[in-house]
């Protein structure tokens, strides 16, 4: 076969060198057909999002296990604790053998409670939108632990079904925890961190009332009146237990309150600017930020 390149004749065959003629013919990659054996590719994006720790449908579940190390874990689930568990043999993972994860939290309970659903990671974020739901008029309770070490944790409790209430239970070492309960919310919201970073969004902090706190723990009333330590066990009442270390706790209402995570952001950012001032001084700061700025190419 004969190939043609743009703006070269072909020779004619009465002037052919044999020489040239022995030679093979260049070689050219062949087009790729609708008959190639390759694997077909989705796209990234949608490779990426809808995979086992990221769900694109809003599922009813009961016993729900995810944990991972790196892998970040979202998805929309409705909680209902009385599905029965799965005809097959589900291993539960030994992380989430109790409730509460808090040590501090254990005095709160008489007796260690499975969790109806877990979400772990070690080094991911963790974003879900939760609710309860049952078809009987039983009063009930579901637990949910929610863990990250490192990543920040987004939990937006936007329903609770009548007599359906739940024990929601969101811990941190370094991450930030960003929650928003409903309105119909009727329990207590217990806080610890060591650093005492909460913050309460506009809604939140009209509704909430403070019974007690400190530098490390906090108990807040939300939706009711009177609350003892002791009836935080009693499956009539919505339970939130929120523990960090180091990261920054931000409670609101869903569907109510918003919250902007540009601001910290940029209150870091202001934040970092006054202490070089504080440090260096106005005029060593103003040296610094008249440096040229150097573009470095990056290698592939």
């Amino acid at each position: 076969m004969m190939i043609l390149e743009k703006g070269v004749l072909p020779p004619t065959p009465s002037v052919v060198d044999t020489k040239e003629s022995e030679k093979p013919p260049p070689y050219t990659s062949p087009e790729p057909s609708s008959s190639s054996t390759q694997t077909p590719q989705l796209p990234p994006a949608v490779r990426a999002n809808n995979s086992l720790f990221q769900s694109l449908v809003q599922q009813q579940v009961n016993h729900l296990y995810l944990h991972s190390r790196h892998n970040p874990i979202s998805g929309s689930y409705i909680l209902n604790s009385e599905l029965p568990p799965l005809a097959i043999g589900c291993d539960r993972p030994k992380q989430c053998g109790r409730v509460p994860l808090d040590g501090q939290n254990k005095r709160l309970f008489k007796q260690p409670h499975t969790p109806n659903a877990s979400f772990q990671t070690r080094h991911g974020a963790i974003s879900l939108n939760l609710a309860t739901a049952g078809s009987t008029e039983d009063i009930t309770r579901t637990y949910v632990q929610t863990n990250s070490r490192h990543g920040k944790i987004n939990v937006n409790l936007f329903a609770l079904q009548l007599h359906k209430h739940i024990c929601l239970e969101v811990a941190t070492r370094h991450g930030h925890i960003v929650v928003f309960l409903p309105q119909c919310f009727q329990g207590a919201i217990q806080i610890r961190s060591r650093r005492g970073n909460v913050n309460f969004l506009p809604g939140f902090a009209q509704s909430a009332r403070v019974v007690s706190g400190n530098d490390r723990f906090a108990l807040v009333l939300f939706g009711i009146n009177n609350l003892t330590l002791s009836d935080l066990d009693s499956d009539a009442l919505d339970v939130c237990l929120l523990s960090t270390r180091h990261g920054k706790i931000t409670i609101g209402i869903s569907g109510v309150d918003t919250y902007d995570d540009s601001q910290s952001t940029n209150l870091l950012v202001k934040k970092l600017g006054s202490l070089s001032t504080m440090i260096l001084g106005t005029d060593v700061t103003r040296y610094i930020q008249s440096w040229p700025v150097i573009h470095v190419p990056l290698h592939a």
